[in-house]
């Protein structure tokens, strides 16, 4: 009986430790996906605001869209980081 329960309990040891292993490894990917799609999203909506400043009404509305695009692309992202799911 003692065995077989010392047993079990290593067994049990062994899963939880897996599962934390998992887990870790789930939020690392998490964090890197964050940083590979955000940084490059934040850049071009900075560059997209830096111009809207400067830019001709055509050139303007361009640049709209552009960051309309990008907005849905950033929300997208997030979703998926924040809920494993992809919708706008």
């Amino acid at each position: 009986d003692i065995t077989k329960k010392k047993m079990m309990e290593e067994e049990l040891d062994l899963s939880n430790k897996k599962m934390k292993e998992i887990i870790e490894r789930e939020q690392r990917f998490i964090e890197d996906i964050s940083h590979y799609f955000f940084n490059p999203l934040c850049i071009a909506k900075g560059y997209i605001d830096l111009s809207l400043k400067e830019a001709t009404p055509e050139l303007k509305r361009k640049l709209e869209i552009t960051r309309t695009a990008v907005d849905r692309v950033e929300t997208v992202v997030k979703h998926v980081v924040m809920e494993g799911k992809i919708y706008e």
